[in-house]
């Protein structure tokens, strides 16, 4: 059985289309149909959830769950921190340690000081988001042998009624808003055809796999720039995309996030889709 923790959000839905729906257990923290309501990052002292329980070593957790956006954490460290808290009493401490789980990470735990960052690189994170994420990393090592850690590459989606950076530049510019965009942090943007090609292949080899992995796009290149490319394929003007500099902005993010993986070459599929 697959659990999916978290299966309400965009990458959630997205992941769980991929799976039988026979074999899937959603799990949401909200109250949504055909899905088990959960508690466990909520201050909550009781015995675990029956659908814990259940949980056994041959079935793999999808752990996609996060307290919010990098504004939020930066703006919320207590409560980043209790989600945190939370998720190890009620979650990590309860569930049978022995059985698989997969948890979505970000390529925000690396500092970008460095040329380019392989596979379980470490390094210092510059802002809230990114120590939160490395944070949890730690906590799954230490529970979970049968582990897989993905740090990922902003995802987006071409498909327009998906809601991605890429949808959210073509909205935008078709109302004639002016976006500002960094121009001098480069990082990779993963199609999510690209990232759910990958993750059924990791499914399908869900006991052979195990460890840290950086999971890159095909393209890489600037907030900018990227905006820019969207606008030459949907034939919308330019003039609406403006350069900014990332250190105007308060919270401190990474300015080059180069990242290589061997998890290409385990799976046997590399990225092929960009702009």
């Amino acid at each position: 059985m697959f659990f999916i923790i978290g299966s309400e959000g965009f990458l959630g839905k997205k992941i769980c289309s991929l799976l039988p729906k026979n074999k899937t257990i959603k799990i949401s923290s909200k109250k949504v149909k055909n899905c088990i309501h959960t508690k466990i990052f909520k201050d909550i002292k009781k015995k675990s959830e029956k659908w814990i329980k259940k949980i056994k070593q041959q079935d793999t957790i999808v752990l996609l769950s996060n307290p919010g956006s990098i504004n939020f954490h930066e703006n919320n460290p207590k409560k980043v921190l209790n989600f945190e808290k939370f998720l190890e009493r009620n979650f990590f401490l309860k569930v049978n340690r022995d059985s698989n789980i997969i948890f979505l990470s970000s390529d925000m735990i690396y500092s970008g000081k460095k040329n380019y960052y392989i596979d379980n690189s470490i390094d210092v994170s510059l802002n809230n988001y990114g120590k939160s994420k490395k944070r949890i990393e730690e906590k799954i090592r230490k529970y979970f042998k049968k582990h897989l850690i993905l740090r990922l590459s902003k995802i987006y989606s071409q498909t327009t009624k998906d809601k991605t950076f890429y949808s959210e530049i073509i909205r935008n510019v078709k109302r004639r808003i002016k976006l500002r965009l960094f121009k001098n942090q480069y990082v990779h943007y993963l199609d999510l055809r690209d990232f759910l090609s990958c993750f059924k292949r990791i499914l399908n080899k869900s006991n052979l796999i195990k460890g840290t992995y950086n999971l890159p796009g095909k393209e890489f290149t600037t907030r900018y720039e990227f905006g820019k490319k969207i606008c030459s394929k949907n034939k919308l003007d330019k003039k609406f995309i403006t350069a900014i500099d990332m250190n105007k902005k308060k919270i401190r993010l990474p300015k080059k996030l180069k990242m290589k993986t061997n998890l290409f070459m385990k799976i046997n599929y590399f990225p092929k889709y960009n702009i």
